[in-house]
């Protein structure tokens, strides 16, 4: 299962980990690992387009990814949420492959 846990403060999202393997399917065809994959690079792509500032780390062998916001402004909160709420969508449908929490 894909576990990704979203960090707060004050309100805002300041950052997340996704880890782990949806098991959906075999390695290199698994559409639930593509889709989370594909949703945390373009979170990541966004935050770079906005110039924002964070400590990011991905380490494929576990897997797992970390990203933490050095400054929590309005738009990375805003970016951080659509991934939450993308997320959401993808473990209400593929119970039991995703589970995102809130911390």
């Amino acid at each position: 299962m894909i576990t990704a846990s979203f960090r707060t403060e004050n309100g805002s999202f300041c950052g997340f980990t996704v880890k782990g393997h949806s098991g959906y399917g075999t390695q290199g065809d698994d559409i639930v690992c593509a889709a989370v994959s594909s949703m945390v690079n373009l979170t990541v792509r966004l935050l770079e387009l906005g110039s924002e500032s964070y400590d990011f780390s991905a380490d494929p062998a576990l897997p797992q990814t970390v990203l933490d916001l050095n400054t929590v402004t309005p738009s990375a909160h805003l970016i951080l949420n659509g991934l939450y709420c993308e997320l959401r969508e993808l473990a209400a449908e593929y119970k039991g492959y995703v589970k995102v929490i809130k911390q």
